[in-house]
């Protein structure tokens, strides 16, 4: 897809941490701007499916996760999934962003433990972690 991105002059918005709210999710850890912003009560969030008491199904509805993985399997599946796919996703923007692809910032936020707020954090943190400088990641944020 890289090769497609750059011929035709797309815009890119990696939504590094979408698979991260699917851990917390999982693990039932959540991170800490997460649990700042669960704690601060903001309005979109209250709606949040961890918060209403769905982890469970919510996780046993990933298509990927059905059959006969259950429990600790099952979970120790999604968070080394979620780790690769992370790493892939940072080394995907890196090579764009180090050969001029226009790339803009977003969260997916509305998936599971992805925010409203606080996730615009996060996600500008880690696209700064794959590689792209600050000036970069500030661009993107305000494309």
């Amino acid at each position: 897809f890289i090769p497609a991105i750059l011929a035709q002059k797309t815009y890119y918005c990696p939504t590094l941490i979408v698979g991260l709210g699917y851990q917390q999710f999982a693990l039932r850890e959540f991170s800490r701007y997460t649990e700042s912003q669960l704690q601060a009560g903001e309005p979109a969030d209250r709606f949040c499916p961890c918060v209403s008491g769905h982890v469970d199904r919510l996780v046993r509805a990933l298509p990927a996760l059905s059959g006969k993985m259950t429990g600790a399997g099952r979970i120790s599946w999604l968070t080394e999934y979620y780790e690769k796919e992370l790493v892939q996703m940072k080394a995907n923007l890196k090579v764009l962003s180090d050969r001029g692809a226009k790339i803009v910032m977003g969260t997916d936020a509305g998936n599971p433990l992805t925010l409203h707020g606080s996730s615009v954090w996060v996600e500008m943190e880690e696209m700064q972690k794959s590689g792209m400088s600050a000036k970069k990641v500030l661009r993107a944020a305000t494309y």
